[in-house]
């Protein structure tokens, strides 16, 4: 029992009587009397009151009012509210597991806690706590797929940080038949000896992305494809049909101009090089593409790369290869559809430091610029 003393039961008076002043309500007036008159019956009230208060206080007020600390906290998919009221307070973010089940029973809500990962903080009510797993406000981690990646080095990326089961990623990639209609029907053909790649190379969309704890795979995947779904507009299918090229087409140009430049300027640039050789009816040579053969970059290709026999070496065979060689990013897209106007058919880098290349019309100008930059 704490001892309720008349200084303190003083004290209290005078602060309930500041507070009730301050509402100015004529129904207050009589209650105003009671507290300042004489008799046990104040004292029972203001005990009333405090004995409420500590209560209150006791069951669900925060577990640690000055604490700064953020604690993830899990609630799983059918844990019962008891569980839940245990885990917290043995996780030190409620002051009675007791409190907190009484709380969902007032509301109502022992059905209605949403499973998921969340942040909470020990100076939160039980009110408070339990409104977040209410909302199903889970704690969210963001995470970016650069521009230009293949589907295996996102597949690396996502199982470093413990998102995916990487066998489960490559077999949806594989297998799943999700059914956007910008997807070729099927696989394309292998790239080498124990390399397939998926259909959806290429339209898994570089951008930055929230992670949920216990997200699926497919989930997460459908999560890039509907990205490129709405960033694709009528527009861009309007104006690839200007180019006699489907959807898949341009997304292969683009992860080819993707890997090739270095400099935003010079997409336009390097998408035209693409389109006059196409026109032509030239191979590409690209290295890009024979680096997605060899499944590592190589800055300067050897004869025998360029001579690897797969339909993905652009130095082998003419036109584009059978599918994108990376997932490229909105301006490369862009710049696959609307190539700047040139005549150059070749290009060479600088190998400056800056990522810049030089252009040029004719094979004989093109060879003058590969001794100058590259020692040819």
């Amino acid at each position: 029992m704490i001892p309720l003393g008349r200084d303190w039961l003083v004290r209290t008076r005078q602060h309930l009587t500041e507070l009730l002043r301050s509402m100015p309500r004529p129904r207050w007036d009589r209650a105003l009397s009671a507290l300042s008159g004489h008799g046990p019956w104040p004292r029972i009230l203001l005990a009333g009151a405090a004995l409420a208060m500590i209560s209150w206080y006791l069951l669900w007020g925060p577990a640690r009012v000055t604490s700064q600390q953020k604690v993830l906290f899990e609630v799983l998919p059918g844990q019962s509210s008891g569980v839940i009221a245990r885990n917290l307070k043995e996780q030190g973010l409620i002051r009675s597991s007791l409190g907190f089940r009484l709380l969902v029973k007032m509301t109502g809500s022992a059905t209605r806690l949403k499973a998921g990962e969340y942040e909470l903080a020990p100076k939160q009510t039980a009110h408070s706590i339990l409104g977040h797993l209410l909302s199903g406000r889970v704690k969210s981690y963001p995470f970016t797929i650069p521009e230009g990646y293949t589907a295996r080095q996102i597949r690396d990326l996502l199982a470093s940080r413990g998102y995916i089961d990487a066998e489960r990623f490559d077999q949806l990639l594989r297998e799943v038949p999700f059914t956007h209609d910008f997807l070729p029907a099927h696989n394309p053909p292998a790239a080498a000896k124990g390399f397939q790649p998926s259909r959806l190379e290429g339209f898994l969309f570089p951008a930055t992305y929230s992670y949920v704890k216990g997200m699926s795979e497919e989930r997460i995947i459908r999560m890039m494809l509907d990205s490129f779904a709405k960033l694709f507009t009528q527009e861009m299918r309007d104006r690839a049909a200007e180019l006699n090229m489907s959807i898949h087409q341009v997304v292969t140009l683009a992860s080819i101009i993707e890997r090739e430049a270095m400099v935003d300027v010079e997409r336009p640039i390097i998408s035209s090089v693409f389109h006059n050789r196409l026109r032509l009816g030239w191979k590409l040579d690209s290295c890009a593409t024979v680096n997605y053969i060899l499944q590592k970059p190589n800055a300067l290709l050897t004869t025998v790369d360029t001579q690897i026999d797969s339909p993905y070496n652009t130095y082998r065979y003419a036109g584009l290869p059978p599918g994108p060689i990376g997932n490229p990013g909105l301006k490369s897209i862009m710049a696959a559809l609307y190539p700047a106007q040139t005549d150059f058919h070749y290009f060479v880098a600088k190998n400056d430091g800056t990522g810049a290349h030089d252009f040029s019309r004719t094979f004989e100008e093109h060879l003058r610029k590969q001794a100058l930059y590259q020692g040819r």
